[in-house]
């Protein structure tokens, strides 16, 4: 956190949010924490991420806020018009979406990691998640790679980036 405040310190544009998991309830969470920190999840994760990132292993538990993104976004979102949101959050994106409440109707457009295979124990897959965003009014456009196995090089995670419908295909 230190290094973040830092560098933004030169840019009056630049908000550093809160310490905090966003979800779909706003109280307090347990926090896995991975050697790879990147790797860090409120969901437990599977054997099978391990063995393809063995430094994705827990080496701690921190106790967290969680705050849904309806209660937060508003004061982030107020003077823009066409919000975009990213999410990867390990596994909890779909939770980040359900906490997202009136805000998701405003967002123009979406990145989020999508999972091929289960990683962490709980998650939606790829087809659940563009399911749900489909249903939301967002069209997936594009698809970046993501974490791989090395060792076999499957692809286990991608970023998918959604945009609202009306925003691909305007009215005539």
């Amino acid at each position: 956190m230190k290094k973040l405040l830092q560098a933004s310190a030169a840019s009056p544009r630049w908000t550093v949010a809160e310490r905090c998991a966003i979800g779909d309830t706003n109280g307090e969470v347990d926090i896995n924490i991975s050697q790879n920190s990147v790797s860090s999840s409120i969901l437990p994760i599977l054997d099978a991420c391990v063995a393809s990132a063995p430094d994705s292993k827990y080496i701690g538990v921190e106790r967290v806020p969680v705050i849904t993104l309806e209660s937060i976004a508003p004061g982030y979102l107020k003077d823009s018009n066409a919000p975009f949101l990213k999410i990867d959050a390990q596994g909890f994106e779909h939770a980040v979406l359900a906490g997202a409440g009136n805000i998701l109707p405003k967002i123009k457009g979406i990145q989020i990691e999508l999972s091929l295979v289960p990683l962490y124990d709980g998650q939606l897959l790829f087809r659940q998640l563009w399911d749900y965003l489909e249903s939301a009014g967002f069209s997936l456009q594009f698809i970046l790679p993501g974490f791989t196995d090395d060792t076999t090089g499957r692809q286990l995670q991608a970023d998918g980036l959604f945009f609202r419908n009306e925003t691909v295909h305007p009215p005539e």
